[in-house]
């Protein structure tokens, strides 16, 4: 069979979709970074855990440094995810696996990830994340997009303690309108909480501090006529696991609060190496 076209020059002409998810969480952006860089490290054990040839292989985790944001984290990571996508798109697969490979750097407050498949070689899913103190996802620009790519953007607010339209598999099983965190005192959480606390009503709500997470999605899938479908399907996947483990990075709290950035460290080494022998850490 014939090799798929190149991508067209212009980055509209191959993306559908622009989308901006805002996530507010009862935290500091201090507290933040802790919190999920423990959440990720918890959710890839609960992958493994599962079985099923799913799973996440971490190729790399190392300190690096990003051209344009100064020094960080950088993560490489495989996810075998064959049994996780739909039976439509499973039956179109060449390969008994599929792999999606993913490149993440931490500059925190700002996380930069860029998404690929080996199976679909210009496809493209980059997310931007910027974390910001004292917001309820309220600023109009905060990835400064340029006039294009801000008239194609859509914005899309996601409420952890809403219910959820599509639960996350590895995250929390801890239901967040009841869950009070005993460390912080900080909950319980009922839909539209990052308001009420605006407004200065609803018991212990308004003494949680608030934070927010903007994160600018773009989507490039140049294969007519699954582009639509699998590009929305994508999107639908993304806001999930932004709800999911950002639900669990606040009904885990108490595990992680009181843990030191070098702790959190070590618990990311531990979980990465109790992964089975060919979904691990290299040594």
């Amino acid at each position: 069979s014939s090799s798929p076209p190149p991508p067209p020059t212009s980055l509209l002409q191959t993306m559908t979709i622009v989308k901006e998810f805002r996530v507010c969480v009862p935290c500091t952006v201090q507290e933040y970074e802790r919190g999920f860089r423990y959440t990720v490290a918890d959710m890839c054990k609960l992958e493994a855990q599962e079985g099923n040839g799913a799973g996440v292989e971490v190729l790399e985790n190392r300190p690096a440094h990003h051209p344009e944001w100064g020094h960080g984290q950088l993560t490489r990571s495989d996810f075998h995810v064959l049994n996780r996508v739909p039976p439509w798109i499973r039956s179109l697969l060449p390969s008994s696996d599929c792999v999606i490979r993913e490149e993440c750097y931490n500059c925190y407050p700002r996380i930069h990830t860029v998404v690929t498949c080996p199976l679909f070689s210009n496809f493209k899913l980059t997310v931007q994340s910027l974390h910001i103190d004292d917001d309820r996802g309220e600023q109009p620009n905060v990835h400064r997009l340029k006039p294009e790519l801000l008239s194609h953007r859509e914005v899309e607010h996601v409420d952890i303690a809403a219910p959820a339209t599509e639960r996350v598999h590895t995250s929390s099983v801890v239901n967040i309108n009841s869950f009070v965190s005993e460390t912080t005192g900080r909950g319980p959480l009922s839909a539209g909480w990052m308001h009420v606390q605006q407004e200065g009503e609803g018991g212990p709500e308004k003494k949680m501090p608030v934070m927010c997470v903007y994160k600018l999605v773009t989507v490039e899938f140049p294969y007519f006529p699954l582009q639509s479908p699998v590009e929305s399907l994508l999107c639908s996947k993304q806001r999930a696991l932004i709800q999911g483990a950002n639900s669990h990075l606040f009904t885990s709290i108490d595990a992680w609060i009181n843990l030191t950035l070098e702790e959190v460290e070590a618990y990311e080494r531990t979980a990465f190496h109790s992964l089975s022998p060919s979904r691990s850490l290299p040594s």
